[in-house]
């Protein structure tokens, strides 16, 4: 098997294809170099570059001012333009996500070419990446459970238009500051087999060629075989994992082993405190053979009845703990009364929550 990766990884590395690096990482590199300001102010067709959001293998992300519309929106630029494969894919990425229209994928506005800079043009996401979420430690099963089931929606419409995105992972999906989950990227993004969708349109995948992001990668992906809707089905499985669990379930000290994990082990087993259909329906998801693995569909289906039980104790807890406080009030209340009726007969005092006074006409 540690021959197989192996092989794997360095037949991609050769090919200059391999895995890019996480977009925040190569993000901070553009930030802390200068030349990243370089654009600002630059006019791209009719958008005014205001500021960098980010980039990976690909290019980069800028803020950017719509001169015509007059509204803000995100501009991905295409690094080098000179690379007919990186090209292609950045043509297929606006191809395919410009054939669907789900409030939880994000959206293109244009696509095009300006003194020889390639650039698409979505909408601007005000929010957070996964990414961040999961390193602030402070998302709850409920909310884990609901950015689940919003990617689910997503890959469920994309797959049903038979487009495989073949790279979720957290650096991918945004939250905005309402909850509403953006899926973004599908760069890597491919029309299944069996799809008949824009049969004109070449995707391409070289034969061996291992894409996507290792951490997040499903078996079939890690050996380069082809693959089909349920591969990110596998990622999504292993974003939950993460998300709940606040680790990743296969790891390893370097690529080979963390891809040995993936295609051999099994993760450890989630904490009990989870609802137990929550923790099958992932363990389900991460399945080694992409048959055993439910559906974009299903998985939604399935995340739904679990957000519907989460909050329905969420609420029985709720309505609980008020009714007890209620019963405590009244019971303080009661006490009260009755040492009030106490001292109006002793000429004590009357004992209130905040105040304590002596009655206006005393038997003594």
């Amino acid at each position: 098997m540690r021959n197989e990766v192996e092989s794997l990884l360095a037949s991609d590395e050769s090919s200059g294809d391999f895995i890019e690096n996480p977009a925040l990482e190569v993000a901070a590199e553009l930030l802390a170099d200068d030349k990243s300001n370089s654009k600002i102010g630059q006019v791209i067709g009719q958008y005014k570059i205001v500021s960098l959001l980010g980039a990976g293998g690909m290019g980069e992300v800028w803020l950017a001012d719509d001169a015509k519309l007059k509204r803000r929106i995100a501009l991905k630029l295409l690094a080098d333009v000179q690379n007919q494969d990186r090209l292609l894919r950045f043509e297929q990425e606006a191809f395919a996500v410009s054939a669907l229209n789900h409030p939880n994928i994000i959206t293109i506005f244009d696509i095009g070419e300006s003194d020889g800079q390639q650039f698409i043009a979505t909408e601007y996401i005000e929010g957070k990446t996964l990414r961040q979420l999961i390193q602030e430690g402070n998302l709850t099963i409920s909310q884990g459970v609901d950015i689940g089931s919003q990617v689910c929606a997503a890959l469920s419409t994309a797959h049903s238009a038979g487009i495989i995105h073949r790279d979720i992972k957290p650096e991918n999906i945004m939250v905005r500051s309402d909850g509403i989950v953006k899926v973004l990227d599908f760069g890597l993004a491919r029309f299944s087999e069996t799809s008949d969708s824009n049969p004109e349109i070449k995707f391409i995948t070289k034969p061996g060629m291992v894409m996507g992001t290792i951490n997040y990668m499903s078996p079939e992906q890690a050996r380069a075989l082809p693959v089909d809707e349920k591969t990110d089905v596998f990622s999504l499985g292993i974003v939950l994992y993460e998300m709940l669990a606040r680790e990743l379930p296969f790891k390893g000290v370097n690529e080979v082993e963390t891809l040995a994990a993936i295609l051999e082990r099994e993760p450890k087993p989630l904490s009990e405190l989870l609802p137990e259909n929550l923790r099958d329906l992932i363990f389900k998801s991460l399945s080694k053979n992409h048959l055993d693995r439910p559906k974009a569909s299903e998985m939604l289906n399935e995340l739904r009845l679990v957000k519907r039980d989460l909050d329905f104790n969420l609420e029985f807890r709720r309505q609980k703990t008020t009714d007890n406080l209620n019963e405590e009030k009244t019971i303080e209340m009661t006490a009260v009364t009755d040492q009030n009726a106490l001292a109006g007969v002793t000429g004590g005092i009357i004992q209130t929550k905040k105040t304590s006074y002596r009655p206006l006409f005393s038997a003594f």
